[in-house]
């Protein structure tokens, strides 16, 4: 985990995205992550089961790296695949910026809607294009398929934002999306939903409270949880108990409540 932890700190900009699969309740892992690893903001997810087949006879911890095309580079025990994930995670991330594909047409769109969002000038990009080449061609069609897979993973990204309590970090994500569907009406219809949620949930009084509640994870991060930092996230909490930042911020007090005052 630390391991993962500091690929996540060190590439997360560049579009990493670390996933840790765990066996703990929720609130056990956030007590736990808020003693080990206090200045890490991870997104812990419910307590959902995962099918994961016959287990017997792995070895654990296992790492994977999945590539930006879907394609699992590494799988294996950590010691046998870290090396080689450290030396492929750069390489991928480069090849996203930079696109990939039969042409420099496609290998251009693809960056475009992967890095920046660029989802309709993309789209457009790749259904004017022509190639003569038939692999060309085949890739052509393939990217505005992914095109779309990647517009879905967005839009699920924002509506986890939301329900995880993370208002602004969704807005400035959706911001983005918006910008990049621009001109493309159905797909500025299909994204109204978050648009109307965020009017809800990322107003100005609720940007402020999120605010009020990173200063207190700042504060915690830097000097460790004190006494009466939990009730002062309560108080955070009272009114809007019932909101999504509000279940955020009463879950890390119930946290709070656990951990030893450092």
């Amino acid at each position: 985990m630390p391991h993962a932890i500091a690929l996540d700190r060190k590439y997360r900009a560049a579009g990493l995205k670390v996933v840790l699969v765990h066996t703990q309740q929720r609130i056990d892992l956030e007590s736990f992550m808020w003693t080990r690893f206090p200045a890490n903001r991870a997104m812990v997810t419910g307590d959902n089961p995962i099918a994961i087949g016959d287990a017997a006879g792995l070895a654990l911890p296992r790492a994977a790296l999945v590539g930006i095309d879907g394609k699992v580079l590494a799988i294996g025990h950590r010691n046998e695949v870290g090396k080689l994930i450290d030396e492929l995670i750069p390489r991928e991330l480069a090849r996203m910026k930079e696109g990939y594909g039969a042409d420099r047409v496609v290998a251009r769109a693809r960056a475009a809607f992967l890095v920046d969002l660029d989802f309709a000038a993309t789209d457009r990009l790749l259904e004017d294009h022509r190639p003569d080449d038939e692999a060309a061609a085949a890739d052509a069609i393939e990217a505005r398929v992914e095109l779309q897979r990647h517009l879905d993973r967005v839009i699920d990204e924002i509506r986890g934002l939301l329900d995880a309590g993370r208002p602004s970090e969704a807005l400035a994500r959706f911001e983005k999306l918006e910008k990049g569907v621009k001109g493309r009406d159905g797909w500025l219809a299909r994204i109204d939903f978050l648009r109307q949620r965020l009017a809800a949930e990322a107003d100005q009084k609720t940007l402020a409270l999120e605010g009020k509640l990173e200063a207190a994870l700042a504060k915690a991060a830097k000097g460790g949880v004190r006494k009466g930092m939990a009730a002062s996230l309560r108080k955070l909490a009272a009114p809007v108990p019932e909101t999504p930042l509000g279940r955020r911020i009463t879950r890390l007090a119930t946290v709070w409540e656990r951990l030893p005052d450092r």
